[in-house]
Parts: structure tokens; sequence; C-alpha cells
């Protein structure tokens, strides 16, 4: 937030308020979405993007759904009711929603620039974690420009704040990016080495797509769906997880990066998380399985609601679990120094 990029919920309003602006002809379709999902608990970006999926999906939801057994037992109507319900109201509005999604997820890709700069925070933050290691960032890497360390920041963010910050202090860093492609596999198990930061994005990235041939692509710019890269590759897909109930842990380019990342927190002595709910089932229960097999981990979680995520998400792990109740700021990552890892 720091950086100008909104959250998933304000990036919903604001795509409400860019279509009303634009006198987009469709919004009622998204008025209409809204007012289904009054009552429901996380509606932002990811929920419409998902309702909208569905919708351009008719055949694949209604299989999905009408396959869940608790469906069948807890809804009030036959089975054939209900799928007809699907079809009725997905077709209606099945046209309108392949549109308003493809406008959407541009509409992400535009919101997702770093319009402000307060490196500072990224500085602070990495000098606070790395000087329980005896290692001085600052004076090792920001002035003597030594380019190894290999130190690990795992993102859901689809943004380039964090590449943006290694640029603007001439740090090396490396996100499986070769020469064009996503270097991602199993095999080299993301020890990319090397570099000063290695980056992995959960979620996917503004900049990475897949071409007219099925090949995982990277630019050096956001990419668009329909556009023409630089290097003359026709963006097919964009390559971002919106996860509210998307499967997509056994599939690459995030197969490998998840594997790293639980590898990862069965290891270590201390994670700090920033600004993350926990709501994607599948990086919470990395979160889970860790904490259960390495009883030396604790956990920092920066966020404005973190006592409420320790005791809803974490209630079990008590004392290891450190909430840092505000928003990412200096005053924020200082109180790291509080936490006796």
């Amino acid at each position: 937030m720091p950086f100008g990029v909104p959250t998933m919920t304000e990036m919903v309003h604001g795509f409400e308020k860019w279509m009303a602006e634009t006198h987009y002809g469709l919004k009622y379709v998204v008025d209409e979405i809204k007012n289904k999902l009054s009552d429901y608990k996380w509606y932002d970006i990811e929920a419409l993007i998902t309702v909208l999926q569905d919708i351009v999906n008719l055949k694949r939801t209604s299989a999905v759904l009408y396959n869940h057994p608790s469906l069948h037992f807890f809804t009030p109507v036959s089975s054939k009711t209900f799928v007809e319900s699907i079809y009725t109201l997905g077709k209606r509005y099945h046209n309108e929603a392949i549109q308003i999604l493809g406008d959407l997820k541009n509409f992400i890709v535009d919101r997702c620039e770093v319009k402000h700069h307060p490196f500072e925070l990224y500085k602070e933050l990495f000098s606070r974690c790395l000087q329980r290691y005896d290692f001085n960032y600052e004076n090792e890497l920001i002035n003597a420009k030594k380019t190894q360390i290999g130190n690990e920041i795992f993102t859901t963010n689809y943004d380039l704040v964090l590449e943006a910050y290694c640029s603007n202090y001439n740090l090396d860093w490396e996100v499986g990016e070769k020469q064009g492609k996503l270097d991602i596999s199993n095999s080299n198990n993301h020890l990319y080495g090397g570099a000063v930061h290695c980056v992995y994005k959960l979620h996917g990235s503004v900049n990475w797509y897949i071409d007219g041939n099925g090949n995982l692509r990277a630019s050096s710019e956001p990419v668009k769906i329909g556009t023409m890269t630089s290097l003359g590759h026709k963006v097919v897909s964009e390559l971002l997880v919106y996860p509210a109930f998307a499967k997509y842990t056994f599939r690459e380019p995030f197969y490998s990066m998840f594997h790293h990342l639980k590898n990862r927190l069965c290891h270590c002595r201390m994670c700090c998380v920033v600004g993350y709910s926990f709501r994607d089932e599948d990086i919470l229960g990395l979160f889970h399985d860790a904490m259960n097999i390495n009883k030396l981990m604790y956990l920092v979680i920066i966020d404005p609601n973190a006592d409420t995520i320790k005791n809803e998400i974490f209630p079990e792990h008590g004392d290891r679990v450190h909430p840092i109740s505000q928003g990412f700021s200096l005053e924020a990552i200082k109180s790291i120094d509080d936490v006796k890892a």
C-alpha cells in the first residue's frame, strides 16, 4: 500500500468507479454480482473474478458444483433444478462476463503500477531481519554493493515493487526469468544463487504470460491479454492467480515455488509476514504443517488485523506467533526486534 498499489478490496471498488466514469454499459452485471454476494465475507477483486470465470466456464462450473457431495445433502432443491438454475443465470450474463473479465484483468495490470517509492521500508525490513544473523545489510550490500546473499522473499503480490526496490539500490535480484522465459522447475528448486534477493511470486506477476505456443514467458514490462510484446510474442493468457476457489498449486510455475516455500518454512527460525490475510487455503496449509514440523519457527505478522489472524487462524501455536497490529511502516518494522526467536 505505501507504494500506491491498491488492496484487493480497494481494487474492486476502483473497478466499479472506473466503470461508472467510463459509462461502461455492462456495469449492471457487476452490480448484480455484488448484490448477490452482499453476505459474502470477502467480497473483493478475487471474488468478483471467481464469479466471472465461473460464468464464462459454465460447463465446468456446473460439473464442479453439482458433483460436490455436501451440495446434494444441503441443497433445498433437486439437483436437476440446481443445475438448471446455474445455466439459466450463467447464460444470461455469459457474453457480458467474457468482456468484463478481460477488461478487469487489464485494469488490475494498470493498477499495479508503482506510484510512490518509500524504498526505505524494505531496506529497514531486510536490515532488521538479517541483523539476527550478524549481517549488516546496509554496509554489506547497499554501500559495498556485494552481489551474493540469496535472501529469499515469497510474495503473493502481482506488482513489480520488489524489482523496483532492487533496481533502485543496484542490487541483483532473481525471479526465475531467463532470457524472456520462466526458468522455474522442480529440478533447480529455485536455488538461483548469485543474487542478493531471490523473489518467489506465488500468485504470478503482471509481467508473466503464456504465449501462442504455450510457453511460460516473462516480459520486462507489465503485459495485457491480446497484445504483442516487444519480442513479438502474443499474450494469450496472463500468469496471475486469483485464488478465491482456484486449485493451482500443482501447476507450474506455481508448484515448484510452493514446494520450496514449504521446505524453507520447515527449516527457518523466523518468518516475517507482511500484509497477508492467509485466505488462500493452500498457503495456510503450508504454514500450519511447517509450524507443526518445525517447533523452532516463530511467525511474525505485520498487519492491522494481526491479533485477529493470530487468534482465529493460529490459536494453537501460542507464543510462537508474534502479532504486530499495524500497517507496513517503519514503526512496525522496528517492532521485529521485540521478537525473541
